[in-house]
């Protein structure tokens, strides 16, 4: 009677295993080619990989020079699918820092292949910039993103100095 209860143990317990092993296989982690932070966007059951023009993940006015009226920052990225299903997203800015006080005079701007997705005021805070993008099998898409110091006719001098910072991360 013993030996039944621990047989019956064993194989249970190796059910429950193999099963947890099948379900967290359908988890792959993309391949994020330029993030220093190491981080990982997670996706179910794809692969995405995402590759930095400049090697990071982040934009930056710090150790640009000045960031003055007319100024632009250019970033640039990939996002390829090599998994076997397609994939949707969400594009967002992360870790943002804004130190301008005329908040209005920095704007962005998202391409995608060239069109105009989404435009607007560098955000202050943590924010999504694109939502339900799908990238298709063996698809590769490639996005620009802008952020203008625009001129104004009012004194801008107040930021002079100032600067603006964020990550730019995807999630499922």
């Amino acid at each position: 009677m013993k030996k039944n209860i621990i047989i019956i143990s064993l194989i249970a317990t190796l059910l429950i295993v193999i099963s947890v092993g099948f379900v967290t296989y359908g988890f792959v982690m993309t391949n994020t080619v330029g993030n220093e932070s190491g981080k990982k966007e997670t996706f179910l059951s794809r692969v995405v990989s995402v590759k930095y023009s400049d090697g990071t993940d982040t934009l930056s006015t710090l150790n640009q020079g000045a960031f003055n009226p007319g100024s632009s920052i250019v970033k640039s990225f990939t996002v390829e699918n090599t998994g076997d299903k397609e994939a949707m997203y969400s594009i967002y800015l992360t870790n943002v820092i804004n130190t301008f006080s005329r908040t209005n005079d920095i704007t962005f701007e998202l391409y995608r292949n060239g069109t105009l997705l989404n435009k607007g005021t560098f955000p202050t805070e943590e924010v999504v910039i694109k939502e339900n993008e799908v990238v298709n099998v063996n698809e590769k898409l490639s996005y620009t993103l802008k952020i203008d110091y625009l001129n104004s006719s009012e004194n801008q001098i107040e930021d002079s100095g100032k600067n603006i910072s964020a990550s730019i991360k995807l999630s499922e």
